[in-house]
């Protein structure tokens, strides 16, 4: 058995090997192949990245467009990457090429194709564009080896008939200050005319330790805005596990959302964000300064950045870190791309989360931060 899974792997190598070399329409089987079998081993965002890594259109029957993307190596090394296409969108996607041979250091850009169907039901619905490295072990040894893959994901957001609301709920922490955000997205035909939030917050005995209201605003449809509360919890609020629970209310409609959340000592300290100069067209570099705070070693830490207009507060960009590892009181960069490409001169307000992992738990840890980006 040993030896005929032995010589089945050699099979798949001295294919993808062959199909590499083979016609354009061979090259499509060839991706699909290798993204299958190396995906599940995949290293997210290790040395390789995308921007934007999310990308939201509204529908409009028939829509044609091209859209722009860059891959971004920052290995001091040559790398192999091919490109294909998952997700229920996939048909509506056309790729330029199926490979690409980036230089150290490189960023390409890249421009696919969508063409989108007469229809699609109310909601989101995705394409996930993957770019993934191949192993410098392809065709050596007795496996095929870990690889290295990002993603970038094309969404088209189908409005619900009426009046109706998409809605998620964060606790971040900074510096003594609990702050509840309820996210709230119009994604009906109409607007939303009174929407609030309502947070209360319990502790590991169900008894009621807080309750906040936001502030009641209007959403215009397919507009997002968010509605924060801040809460400062006192000297009588013990550490420990806590159960937040948001009620929305919108028009005569309510959803509810809950998040467990500690009150302890933080995990991930927020040191600084750096945004180098830029001209608008070009990969804009986030720098992240984060500390880890704790005695023992956090798995899995990286930056979000979401990009929102100053105005309507509609989000533009959402892009993240590669993921890494945390050592006790280590200082560490995390670092983020976004690409500028046909983003108009204006004032943008950037969002920073820093997430992370603990063995036994997930927290976040935030800081806002705003910059001004013109010509």
């Amino acid at each position: 058995m040993e030896e005929q899974a032995r010589l089945r792997k050699k099979e798949v190598r001295m294919l993808a090997r062959k199909e590499v070399r083979a016609s354009r329409a061979a090259l499509v089987v060839w991706a699909a192949v290798i993204v299958a079998l190396v995906l599940a081993n995949a290293e997210f965002g290790k040395g390789l990245g995308v921007t934007p890594a999310r990308r939201i259109v509204n529908f409009a029957p028939g829509l044609e467009k091209s859209v722009q993307m860059g891959i971004v190596n920052s290995e001091a090394k040559q790398t192999h990457v091919v490109i294909a296409v998952q997700g229920e969108l996939a048909q509506y996607v056309s790729l330029p090429t199926r490979e690409l041979t980036l230089e150290p250091r490189e960023t390409r850009s890249l421009s696919y194709r969508v063409r989108l169907p007469d229809e699609l039901e109310p909601g989101e619905h995705r394409a996930d564009i993957v770019v993934l490295e191949l192993p410098e072990n392809l065709g050596e040894g007795n496996t095929i080896g870990a690889a290295v893959a990002v993603v970038s994901q094309f969404v088209v957001s189908v409005p619900y008939p009426g009046k109706y609301a998409e809605a998620s709920f964060d606790v971040y922490q900074s510096q003594g200050v609990v702050s509840f955000v309820t996210a709230v997205t119009s994604k009906g035909k109409f607007d939303l005319a009174r929407v609030k939030a309502r947070v209360e917050v319990f502790g590991a005995l169900n008894e009621k330790v807080a309750e906040l209201e936001s502030e009641e605003v209007g959403i215009a449809s397919q507009r997002r805005k968010e509605l924060v509360v801040k809460w400062e919890p006192g000297k009588e609020v013990k550490p420990g596990k806590y159960r937040a629970v948001a009620t929305l209310f919108y028009d005569g409609k309510t959803k509810t959302l809950e998040k467990e959340f500690s009150i302890a000592r933080q995990g991930v300290s927020v040191e600084g964000i750096e945004v180098r100069d830029f001209r608008l067209g070009e990969i804009a570099k986030f720098e992240i300064v984060v500390r880890n705070e704790l005695g023992e070693e956090i798995s899995e830490a990286y930056g979000e950045v979401n990009v929102f207009d100053s105005e309507s507060k509609e989000l533009l960009a959402s892009f993240r870190s590669p993921t890494q590892a945390l050592e006790p009181g280590e200082r560490a960069v995390l670092v983020a791309y976004w690409d500028t490409e046909g983003v108009k001169p204006g004032s943008y307000d950037a969002e920073l989360i820093v997430r992370y992992t603990l063995p036994r738990s997930e927290k976040l840890a935030s800081e806002g931060i705003n910059k001004s980006v013109g010509e």
